[in-house]
C-alpha cells in the first residue's frame, strides 16, 4: 500500500481524496468518454444511458466557455444557445439528463461552504487587483459565476423540458438517493462521496465539453481502478473514507 500514506498524509478533505484519484489515480481509475457514444452504444443494446447532472459542480461548464463579459454579468444568450445545444446532442443520441440542484443549508457541510466562499472571495481580490494593474481579463483560473447563472440555468432547463430536481437537506445524499431509487445509469459531478457510496458510473462535471461536431467529451472515474490502486476492494470504500477522517 505504498501509495496510500500519501493520501493519509494530507488534511481529512473528499477534495483530498478527489485530487488523489485524478493525481496519482490517472492511470488506473480515469478515462476519457464520449457521452454520445456511450449512450449511442447503449441504445444498440435495447436500453438508455441516463445521467443525473449535479449543476453546481459544473456551473462554469453550463455557462458555455469563458468570455470576458462575465465580470459585467455574463452573456446569458450565449448561455441558453448553449444549453439548448447540450440538450438536443442529448437527445439526438439518446440520452436522459436530470438536472439536481443543490437547494440546502446542512449545518454539517458549513465548514466546507464557508472555504468555497473564502476561496471565492480570493478570487474576486485577485480579480480586482488584477484589473487596476494590467486593464486586462483576468485568468480562467479566477472564474467566479456570474449572480444569477443557478437560477437562469434552472429555467433554461425547464423551458427545455429537462427534469429539474432541488436538494433539501444533504445534496449529495439525496442525489445518490435519487439515482438508486429511479435505476440511474450515472452522475455528473465533482465529489468522491460518488465514487465512493454511489456504486454506478461517474463522470468528471469539470471535464464535460460538447464539441460542435455534437461529441459530449468527458472522463470517467473507475471504482475498480482505485481499488487496485489503494488495494481496497470497492465494497470497503466507505471504511476507507471513515479511517480518513472524511466521515
Amino acid at each position: 500500500m505504498a501509495n496510500v500514506p500519501s493520501l493519509i498524509s494530507k488534511p481529512a478533505a473528499l477534495s483530498n481524496l478527489q485530487d488523489f484519484v485524478e493525481t496519482h489515480c490517472k492511470a488506473e481509475a480515469c478515462r476519457d468518454v464520449d457521452l454520445r457514444e456511450i449512450a449511442g452504444v447503449a441504445l444498440f443494446q435495447g436500453s438508455c444511458l441516463s445521467v443525473v447532472l449535479d449543476v453546481d459542480s459544473c456551473l462554469s461548464r453550463l455557462y458555455g466557455g469563458f468570455f470576458p463579459d462575465w465580470i459585467g454579468g455574463g452573456q446569458w444568450s450565449h448561455v441558453i444557445e448553449f444549453l439548448t445545444r447540450l440538450v438536443q446532442s442529448c437527445r439526438e443520441c439518446g440520452l436522459t439528463v436530470v438536472a439536481f440542484f443543490n437547494g440546502t443549508a446542512d449545518g454539517s457541510r458549513f465548514t466546507e461552504w464557508c472555504q468555497k466562499r473564502a476561496d471565492e472571495c480570493s478570487h474576486i481580490r485577485n480579480i480586482a487587483h488584477h484589473i487596476i494593474l494590467k486593464a486586462t481579463p483576468p485568468p480562467k483560473l479566477w472564474w467566479i459565476p456570474p449572480t444569477f447563472l443557478t437560477t437562469a440555468i434552472r429555467l433554461a432547463f425547464i423551458s427545455l423540458g429537462v427534469p429539474v430536481v432541488t436538494s433539501v437537506t444533504d445534496h449529495l445524499l439525496e442525489l445518490v438517493t435519487y439515482c438508486r431509487k429511479n435505476a440511474v445509469t450515472g452522475i455528473i459531478g465533482h465529489s468522491a462521496e460518488y465514487l465512493i457510496f454511489a456504486q454506478i458510473r461517474y463522470f468528471s462535471a469539470e471535464k464535460l465539453k460538447l464539441k460542435f461536431s455534437g461529441s459530449m467529451l468527458t472522463e470517467e472515474y473507475l471504482a475498480d481502478g482505485l481499488a487496485k490502486k489503494v488495494y481496497c476492494h470497492p465494497q470497503r470504500f466507505c471504511i476507507l473514507a471513515a479511517l480518513l477522517g472524511l466521515y
